[in-house]
């Protein structure tokens, strides 16, 4: 048995109303598509409507944000007196659109602008005093946060007692008390009325730009997808609109450095999609706040010279790549440096980049699926920083809340953390971490719950139904992307791809041919679907383009195997798979093979101690048994779910066999005319000389020995004085050969249906 990773919340297959039926029929969309259709809050033709084509009309007016009047009109004043104005960003890709929304809005009407976005260094998240100061020196007499500045009250204030006002707009959450600002424009603002609070920064910078030029500026649109897609705000209402009219627009787009970073990128620019925002641009965008200076990234976007265009977009992909190299190396450090499985991941060095420790703790999370904290030591003050995550429903913030005293500054929420402290507290916070998580896991598994909106059969494996579901796109957060339940499935072409064979790629049956399943970072899992079991798939469905086909591809989400599992290993020694030694046990039938197997002792069972072990433990049978009774009972005692039959024979009984009467015979003749054979020294020239493997030769002396046919003490055989007449299968020596002979002929070389088929029988077929 295999658990899925993901906790599946199956899709219900209740009636549609008859308005929301009429309404998609109307559009074409497949009649099983209705009941997600339906889930996602569709009901009639209007919400189909703005939902799979959204309209101007469908934005919100930007005058229902807080605060919005009084922000247009002192940005109006500040143009007519020709203050000088300060853009002051973030350096994400948010912050990067934001910031080069409003620097073009601004520039459009005449305003004399410029923009600063913090370096993540040296200036930190969210306003800064000491920038605000050399930029009041500088002569900006008015200041415009976007994507930051609720929470900057000290900056504010400094602004405020030089006589310069600050205008804040922000997406992010509200503090208790707000900063004195001249302005605040936030779609959660209690003293607003906007409809929709969910806006990514970049969608209250566009607000401000449409009631500023008093129009919806079409060509800015394609920058509020980037950042909405970007920042994972939720997909839905009105981000759903505004990233589909800028996906529309992105297509036709006239910006050079756009044009130019997606052909580096190698998207194609009439396909373009959410998923090429997610995984080709905002990564790039991203990296230049994580790894360098983010302005380079509001330079691109706004530049009208090709070459600068083409040079920038070689930058930004450059420092793309060095992000992604040292988010690796990173990550190889940590699984290198750390136990992966102690209850949390803990690791702090002076050697990684500060940048990239949020990437590399959430990978890790994911990968390990425990809470992680990735730090970065400053070797002069010793001071540890870095970034936290969390999985499931572990509240990451209030674990660390209760060591808060020990931080030199800590924030977050209850999935991710940022924070810093003195080395020597390094110890304490994360065995506070680990004893909270390990009370939390109790409970039992830590799984976050995946929506699994409807089940396929392979028959409708087909590239109609993924562009069916396509209709629904874009996908994102809150929106994601439907996940399809494929059951019972048998795979097959199971192959390894990509650097260190890291992904996995393999096959399932489709309605005219095999269809292929990509299974990415699965790579050391292989043999999971090796096991022969049947097993539950939820895939996203794909398109895969080649030289102008089209073929539909699977990629896989999450699997099960909701059935006892066996683990063909038989013949393989040294090729058994990595497996957590947490969870995994060798069960070892024959003592004198404890030695010879070289297996960790606190992992090996004896038959006494099978029934102790759970469903989730991994059972590896090390040898064979004396009889298949022997290791029918063994299974049919324990819990575990996943077998791996390694069963190593180090004699070899059945491919060795029982030597022939004539080789007992020359033994014996041999015994007879050598008296005081020392067998404690001389087994080895005596094996050599009659052509006989030891292991064999001891047997044969031993069934002698059953049979009295030999004599030995302290070491020394003779052949006895006299010998009665006796049939070698009399020797229980001899018998148990045999039996072990018949237990390997069927252990090592049944199919594993077939031993499935064994053990589900209460007759001994197969045993002697």
């Amino acid at each position: 048995m295999k658990q899925a990773r993901f906790l599946w919340q199956q899709g219900t297959t209740t009636a549609v109303a008859p308005e929301l039926a009429s309404a998609l029929q109307a559009l074409g969309i497949d009649e099983s598509l209705y009941p997600y259709a339906a889930s996602l809050g569709l009901t009639d033709e209007a919400s189909c409507q703005k939902f799979f084509a959204p309209t101007f009309a469908d934005l919100n007016d930007p005058y229902l944000l807080s605060g919005m009047e009084k922000t247009i009109a002192r940005l109006r004043q500040a143009i007519e007196q020709q203050e000088q104005i300060l853009i002051y960003g973030d350096y994400d890709a948010d912050g990067i659109t934001s910031t080069t929304i409003l620097k073009e809005a601004l520039e459009m009407v005449g305003a004399n602008v410029v923009y600063y976005l913090p370096n993540r260094f040296k200036d930190g998240y969210g306003p800064n005093q000491r920038v605000y100061q050399e930029f009041i020196d500088f002569g900006v007499q008015l200041i415009v946060t976007v994507d930051n500045g609720v929470s900057g009250h000290a900056a504010i204030d400094y602004a405020n007692s030089r006589n310069v006002d600050v205008i804040v707009t922000d997406h992010h959450e509200l503090p208790e008390e707000l900063p004195q600002a001249y302005s605040i424009v936030h779609p959660r603002h209690p003293a607003g009325h906007y409809p929709f609070g969910q806006l990514a920064g970049c969608g209250v910078a566009f607000k401000v730009a449409c009631a500023l030029l008093e129009e919806i500026p079409s060509e800015l649109l394609e920058l509020v997808a980037i950042g909405t897609v970007a920042d994972l705000v939720p997909l839905v209402d009105e981000n759903r609109a505004l990233v589909q009219l800028g996906l529309q627009q992105m297509q036709v787009t006239e910006r050079l450095g756009l044009q130019a970073l997606l052909q580096v990128a190698k998207v194609d620019l009439t396909q373009i999609s959410e998923e090429d925002i997610g995984f080709q641009i905002a990564p790039r965008l991203n990296a230049l706040g994580r790894m360098a200076d983010a302005s380079v990234g509001v330079e691109l976007l706004s530049t009208f010279d090709l070459a600068e265009a083409e040079s920038l977009a070689q930058l930004v992909d450059t420092t793309n790549q060095e992000r992604k190299e040292l988010v690796s190396n990173t990550f190889q450090n940590v699984v290198d440096l750390v136990d992966t499985e102690a209850p949390v991941i803990f690791a702090a060095h002076e050697a990684w980049h500060e940048g990239i420790l949020g990437i590399v703790a959430g990978k890790l999370a994911q990968e390990y699926r425990k809470p992680t904290l990735i730090m970065t030591i400053n070797p002069e003050t010793q001071i540890a920083k870095g970034s936290g995550r969390s999985v499931g429903d572990f509240n990451l913030y209030e674990a660390l809340k209760e060591v808060a005293p020990l931080f030199t500054a800590f924030g977050g929420h209850s999935m991710a953390a940022g924070f810093s402290l003195a080395t020597t507290n390094l110890k304490a916070v994360e065995e506070q971490l680990a004893a909270s998580f390990t009370a939390f896991a109790v409970k039992g598994p830590v799984q976050e719950e995946l929506f699994v909106p409807f089940t396929l059969t392979n028959e409708q494996l087909t590239l109609e139904i993924y562009q069916q579901l396509q209709r629904f796109a874009p996908f994102g957060t809150e929106h994601p992307k439907p996940a399809v339940l494929l059951e019972k499935q048998h795979v097959t072409n199971v192959k390894n791809l990509g650097v260190n064979g890291a992904h996995l790629k393999l096959q399932v049956t489709g309605p005219k041919e095999a269809v292929d399943v990509l299974a990415f970072n699965k790579g050391s899992e292989s043999f999971e679907f090796l096991s022969e079991q049947s097993m539950d798939l939820v895939v996203n469905l794909n398109l895969n383009q080649w030289n102008g086909a089209k073929k539909l591809q699977l990629m896989l989400v999450d699997y099960q195997v909701p059935e006892k599992e066996f683990f063909d290993y038989r013949g393989q020694k040294n090729r058994l798979p990595m497996l957590p030694k947490r969870t995994t046990y060798y069960l070892v039938f024959q003592k004198s093979n404890l030695k010879r197997l070289k297996l960790p002792p606190e992992q090996v069972l004896d038959l006494e101690a099978l029934p102790q072990l759970l469903p989730s433990d991994n059972l590896i049978v090390a040898d064979c048994p004396t009889s298949l009774a022997q290791l029918k009972t063994a299974l049919k005692q324990t819990q575990a779910t996943r077998i791996f039959l390694w069963c190593y024979s180090f004699e070899e009984a059945y491919l060795n066999g029982i030597p022939s009467r004539q080789k007992f015979a020359i033994l014996f003749k041999f015994i007879k005319v050598t008296p005081n054979l020392d067998v404690r020294y001389k087994l080895a020239p005596l094996a050599k000389h009659l052509k006989l493997s030891e292991s064999l030769l001891i047997f044969m002396i031993q069934v002698f020995f059953d049979l009295n046919f030999v004599t030995i003490e302290n070491g020394v055989m003779n052949a006895a004085e006299s010998v009665s007449q006796k049939e070698l299968t009399a020797s229980p020596s001899y018998q148990a050969r045999f039996t072990q002979m018949k237990t390997e002929e069927f252990l090592l070389y049944a199919s594993i249906p077939e031993l499935n088929a064994w053990l589900a029988t209460k007759e001994e077929n197969h045993e002697s």
